[in-house]
């Protein structure tokens, strides 16, 4: 599978993953979720084909901290994407 079909969602939020992932599904992209930060920069580490959706205010490691570290670690500092949802955040 090439790497523009590859995606790693890091949200904290289950329902808010599972959205998010339900929907680049039905757009034919392969996805994988995760729960944290730490989590996420792991998967990347691990598969540097991934682009990551980060969650600006995932818990300990946030997205900025992501895409600090991607830096930090090598790994390919444009395949993070933040974004922030709307609610109690």
């Amino acid at each position: 599978m090439s790497e523009q079909n590859r995606v790693l969602v890091v949200d904290d939020d289950e329902a808010i993953r599972k959205l998010i992932a339900a929907i680049l599904r039905r757009r034919s992209f392969h996805v994988d979720t995760v729960a944290n930060g730490d989590s996420g920069l792991l998967g990347m580490a691990l598969r540097d084909d991934h682009t990551a959706a980060v969650h600006y205010t995932t818990p300990a490691v946030t997205a900025d901290v992501v895409s600090l570290e991607t830096l930090r670690l090598g790994l390919r500092s444009d395949t993070v994407e933040r974004f922030a949802l709307g609610g109690a955040d």
